[in-house]
């Protein structure tokens, strides 16, 4: 009786535990996901070199246009915001143009302009 019990219970664990499970699937990204990456590390980047890497904090930045003008052709414009090393915020606003390349689910930037 014993056995029997301690079975169903090995049984009844092993199956909540495949019930909790992930679902193994991964979360493709969109197109216009690529493109806001690609161009939110560039505009991280470009602000970080424009303060001659002397920052503090994280460069947050928030895009506010995004579309596609052509055959996987986009502008993108936003701001990015950063500290300088004395704490002081400042605020780059940036117009990109990126190539979506369907091929590698991957994004080329063509221009980059930080104002």
């Amino acid at each position: 009786m014993k056995k029997v019990m301690a079975i169903i219970l090995a049984s009844v664990l092993a199956f909540s535990l495949c019930a909790c499970g992930n679902s193994g699937g991964s979360k493709v990204k969109t197109e216009e996901d690529v493109i806001k990456n690609a161009v939110t590390h560039r505009a991280n980047a470009a602000a970080t070199v424009r303060l001659d890497n002397e920052y503090s904090g994280i460069p947050t930045t928030t895009i506010s246009y995004s579309r596609e003008t052509s055959n996987n052709s986009w502008e993108v414009s936003g701001k990015v915001s950063i500290k300088d090393k004395y704490g002081n915020p400042l605020t780059y606003l940036f117009d990109a143009t990126v190539l979506f390349l369907p091929e590698t689910n991957d994004a080329q930037i063509i221009k980059f302009e930080l104002k």
